[in-house]
């Protein structure tokens, strides 16, 4: 039982620790190394267990002198002639480890082990044993006043007596006096009580030095070399020692301008505009920006960054450097592709106003007005404000569908003629498609020339070189 509680004892002070270096900043002096004396008093704890040796007198009653019974538990506490003090120097060894801020010195976490022959019990003479113990300690300060330090004191351990031994708990008190920034004097008083009943309860007095420890510190930073990150730099403690040339809260080991003082967002690099871009990233380092375009300005907004845009207050595409689009006639179309620049219009009339055509419209009439050339199948000049009324009358009737016929004059062959016609047709068939009316309301035919007209020889364009708009609608 004994072994196994000290091994565990071990195992929780090295937990603690590990805890405590992970957690606190690291400081030179939290381990301490105490020693001194230690006296113990088993008569006044009371209960002698089954050592027959440590059988005190019987009362009168039949009551142990001494026990808990008797009322005299505390009988002969600070009676130095009963604390085993007469025999072999009874000592004890103990390393601290200071836990939290050191500054206001709140707990010690110790292991201590203490060894003593026993060779009175109360009044009572015995044979010599020798006694050995070994425990975990937290010692929490209760009062702190100028260079005294009142604290309290719980722990586990184990004792043993010869051959016998047994796990025990302990409570009590002690006073710490500072005798210097490293050196403490410590007194304490516990009370050790059994966890078994074959072993005894006792008090123990000890009167100890203790002295901090100081670890190696190659770099003289105050970090120990084996927590220093940098052991051969000077550092800070909350770097883990490691430097911070800039003073900028950064340390150089993350810091991108190990020399110039910047925010930590930042990866310790300037940012003189403060646009939130580092200095190093900025292409327009002195002037404020905006992030998509590298930290440089835009004035008027139009993604377009100043050093870039040939009009930097004037609101602007891409296409033309950042310099506004001329539109004399706002109409959103640009005056290089307005074919009326000075007259609003419409984009699918390219700028110019849509003509207006009168409610009833006879759009195979219109049709007919439409000129071709002799021989050919292209649209003369006079016939573009034709197509535009044609197109326009399509639109505004949807749910016509159009079949194109096409003319000739008698001029030529039948079987060429009968191929121009068709032509014609189709000429205005693509043309429709491609001012968006859909191909499905259109179809196209050639029916080749008409009979001759006396009457008509000699017009230009000859008004039978046509195409004929016939209409059909979803009841025919």
């Amino acid at each position: 039982m004994g072994v196994r509680a000290g091994i565990w004892l071990f195992l929780l002070l090295g937990w603690v620790v590990n805890l405590d270096l992970r957690a606190q900043e690291i400081n030179q002096r939290r381990w301490e190394l105490g020693f001194g004396g230690l006296g113990l008093n088993s008569y006044a704890a009371g209960r002698a267990g089954q050592f027959s040796s440590f059988r005190p007198a019987l009362t009168e009653d039949g009551a142990e002198t001494g026990s808990l019974r008797s009322g005299g538990f505390l009988d002969g506490l600070y009676d130095f002639s009963k604390a085993n003090l007469s025999g072999s120097t009874p000592a004890y060894i103990q390393i601290g480890y200071r836990i939290g801020d050191l500054s206001e010195e709140k707990h010690t976490l110790g292991l201590r082990i203490g060894s003593s022959k026993l060779n009175q019990y109360g009044d009572q003479e015995i044979s010599t044993v020798r006694f050995g113990s070994l425990e975990g300690r937290l010692e929490s300060v209760l009062v702190r006043y100028a260079m005294i330090r009142l604290h309290s004191t719980i722990g586990l351990g184990f004792a043993s007596l010869e051959e016998d031994s047994s796990s025990q708990a302990l409570i009590g008190a002690g006073l710490r006096v500072k005798l210097g920034a490293n050196t403490s004097l410590n007194i304490a008083t516990d009370y050790h009580t059994a966890l078994s009943q074959n072993f005894f309860d006792y008090f123990s007095h000890s009167l100890g030095i203790s002295f901090a420890i100081k670890g190696s510190d190659r770099d003289k930073d105050g970090v120990w070399d084996a927590y220093d990150q940098c052991p051969d730099t000077p550092g800070l403690k909350k770097f883990m020692g490691c430097p911070d040339t800039d003073k900028d809260g950064t340390e150089d080991r993350f810091d991108k301008c190990v020399d110039l003082p910047g925010p930590e967002a930042l990866n310790g690099c300037p940012d003189t505009d403060e646009d939130g871009i580092s200095d190093p990233l900025d292409s327009c380092p002195e002037v404020f920006g905006k992030p998509e375009l590298g930290g440089c300005p835009d004035s008027d907004n139009d993604g377009i960054k100043d050093s870039d845009d040939a009009c930097p207050n004037q609101y602007g595409p891409l296409k033309n450097k950042g310099c506004p689009i001329a539109d004399r006639d706002n109409d959103t179309i640009a005056d290089s592709e307005d074919q009326c620049p000075d007259i609003a219009g419409s984009v699918a009339n390219k700028g110019c106003p849509e003509p207006k055509i009168p409610e009833k419209v006879d759009i195979n009439e219109l049709a007919k007005t439409l000129g071709f050339a002799k021989g050919g199948f292209v649209f003369i000049t006079e016939s573009n404000e034709v197509l535009r009324q044609i197109v326009q009358y399509m639109f505004a009737h949807p749910i016509e569908s159009y079949d194109l016929v096409g003319f000739t004059d008698s001029v030529g062959p039948d079987d060429v003629n009968l191929e121009l016609s068709k032509n014609r047709a189709k000429r205005l068939h693509d043309y429709l498609i491609s001012r968006g009316i859909h191909p499905s309301r259109l179809t196209y035919e050639g029916k080749g020339e008409l009979p001759e007209d006396p009457s008509l020889i000699g017009l230009e364009p000859h008004p039978h070189r046509r195409v004929e708009i016939r209409i059909r609608r979803p009841n025919d």
